[in-house]
């Protein structure tokens, strides 16, 4: 059983010239294709009014959450409904992804004897017994729209033990479509497996212990994914796909997306494909004792972001609204928010914000971009590591970003466009720290650019009372794992069996 032969190399031909990325003809509206990691039970509901503030803020209606079923249900029966009820009405409003995992000790497949150390990760002795506790939230909180079963079961032991497993994965989820489409109907508000989405996959669904393994790859011919929302959590170093990588830089994370999203929407046979397929879970952290700062985190979730657009996901979720305390398992791991401990903005919200005022709430397919301009410098030689990508708005301006993926001195390099309009005036926005905005006119404009994202619209004009706060119209509408041996077991291969 095979999808269409397409090998890495054909997407990345088709997506890139030497220093331009391709718009990929589709519409982009920020409010249902953004979306954000969300720790609802970590907070009071007086912190979770203030965090849904600055969600709506940046014009965000989707959010994911998890929920720790040894945590909910710590012993058989003890479900602590009277806990989670004020904290799930915070969804009320959003559309949601909620995951269940963590099995508890007395519901858990785990074997002392036989497995060691306990760790909540076994799967449940009975999937029933969890397909029955997913479907009770899902009574119980029907506003949630998706429930997601399990997730990053492809990373071991630590999310999925003791041993990757793909086809205990799909009985498990398998068990709960059935429970689902069993009972759900019977409720006052009758629900079904529609709302089922399959575990998000840990980096690009690599097995942990068999890099070599792809569960997508082995789950695809069970008909795990038939009609139903998948995900997977692409994580890099760097927002274009980790140095060393085939087929390299600036186009390894834009060439692997591309290549899964693709197959999974063409695959054959049809019935198993799936419904839509999400970037659930990345971003990166600010903390300082990695060598991150602020100014890193809002770089490369902006570049990541705008890479996301040409990807074919439906939607992306950034990872996190805010920071976290001393609860979390590392240092890293405390500061990938957006906001802080203190509810303040961080650079990468303010910068978001900004980015979000320029492009406005839709982009826009802009087409051949060859017919609309050409991009230069003064020796012809671009640098390989330019990334160009250009949108129409909803005022018809085009908006064309750029930024050096590898440039880690930040020294710009200059950039002539050159447009097939006799002349042109637009606005050279910086978007990363200081917003700097240059009018600039002409036939041939050269463009300072550097690491940071910055966009050139036109046709436009400074406004001094324009504002980096999104507009009403905006919100009202709609790490690091090292990936060389998985985009080398791309090459030349076919996707799905």
């Amino acid at each position: 059983m095979h999808s269409c032969i397409l090998t890495n190399n054909n997407i990345v031909n088709s997506i890139s010239t030497v220093g331009i990325t391709l718009d990929n003809g589709r519409s982009i509206v920020w409010s249902d294709y953004l979306a954000i990691n969300y720790q609802l039970l970590w907070w009071n509901t007086t912190t979770l009014d203030k965090q849904n503030e600055y969600i709506r803020g940046l014009g965000i209606e989707t959010v994911r959450v998890d929920v720790h079923w040894d945590q909910f249900e710590p012993t058989q029966g003890n479900r602590l409904y009277s806990q989670y009820d004020p904290l799930f009405a915070k969804l009320k409003g959003f559309k949601s992804l909620v995951n269940l995992v963590g099995t508890p000790r007395w519901a858990s497949s785990y074997n002392q004897s036989v497995d060691g150390q306990w760790i909540d990760t076994y799967p449940p002795a009975n999937d029933t017994v969890y397909a029955d506790r997913l479907m009770g939230l899902a009574i119980r909180y029907p506003w949630v729209t998706h429930w997601e079963v399990w997730n990053e079961m492809n990373l071991i032991p630590y999310f999925w033990a003791p041993h990757y497993n793909p086809s205990r994965y799909n009985q498990l989820f398998q068990a709960c479509v059935s429970y689902f489409d069993q009972y759900g109907p019977m409720n006052s508000e009758p629900i079904n497996s529609s709302s089922l989405a399959v575990g998000g996959f840990g980096y690009f669904s690599a097995s942990s212990e068999n890099p070599s393994s792809l569960m997508i790859n082995d789950l695809f011919p069970m008909g795990t994914f038939s009609n139903k929302v998948i995900s997977y959590h692409p994580y890099t170093n760097t927002p274009e796909g980790d140095f060393g990588q085939t087929p390299g830089d600036p186009y390894a994370f834009l060439a692997t997306s591309q290549y899964i999203n693709l197959n999974l929407k063409i695959a054959t046979p049809a019935q198993n494909r799936p419904s839509e397929v999400w970037a659930s879970e990345w971003g990166w952290s600010s903390f300082a004792s990695g060598g991150f700062n602020q100014s890193i985190q809002s770089t490369y979730t902006i570049r990541r972001l705008l890479l996301d657009t040409l990807a074919n996901f439906n939607k992306t979720f950034i990872f996190a609204i805010s920071d976290l305390d001393a609860r979390a398992s590392s240092e890293r791991d405390q500061f990938y928010g957006l906001i802080n401990l203190q509810l303040e903005k961080k650079q990468v919200y303010v910068d978001l914000e900004r980015l979000f005022n320029i492009t406005g709430p839709v982009l826009y397919s802009a087409g051949d971009i060859t017919k609309i301009l050409t991009i230069n410098n003064n020796n012809n030689q671009l640098p390989s590591d330019l990334v160009t990508i250009v949108y129409k708005n909803a005022n018809n301006q085009t908006l064309v970003a750029l930024w050096l993926s590898r440039n880690e001195t930040n020294s710009p390099v200059n950039i002539t466009i050159t447009f097939v309009e006799t002349n042109v005036s637009g606005v050279y926005r910086t978007i990363v720290g200081q917003h700097t905005n240059t009018l600039m006119s002409g036939h041939s404009i050269t463009l300072p650019v550097t690491s940071d994202v910055a966009i050139f619209s036109y046709p436009d004009q400074i406004n001094d009372n324009s504002s980096d706060v999104p507009s009403i119209a905006i919100k009202n509408l709609h790490q690091p794992l090292l990936l060389l041996l998985l985009l080398l077991l791309f090459i030349s291969t076919i996707l799905f069996f």
